[in-house]
């Protein structure tokens, strides 16, 4: 099964807004899911953690060159 849908809000850390589509793609066998995996579109997120140049660089919340997880999630603001 796939769920598609659309995400709009700010990374907390930088406080910058971010608009992403994003899949699920859902496996279910005898009634449970067995696998969830989420597509994100890894570019707009990671563009919207990047530091200003006149803010201090710390951590980003997000490392494109890694797969996204929906952890990822935990680290913004959705809006409304």
């Amino acid at each position: 099964m796939l769920v598609i849908g659309f995400a709009r809000g700010k990374v907390k850390a930088t406080n910058k807004p971010f608009e992403d589509d994003w899949i699920f793609a859902i496996t279910v066998r005898d009634g449970k899911l067995t696998r969830i995996r989420e597509y994100v579109d890894t570019q707009a997120l990671a563009q919207a953690s990047e530091a200003d140049s006149d803010q201090s660089s710390g951590p980003s919340i997000l490392d494109p060159h890694k797969e996204p997880r929906s952890t990822a999630h935990h680290a913004l603001d959705p809006q409304p």
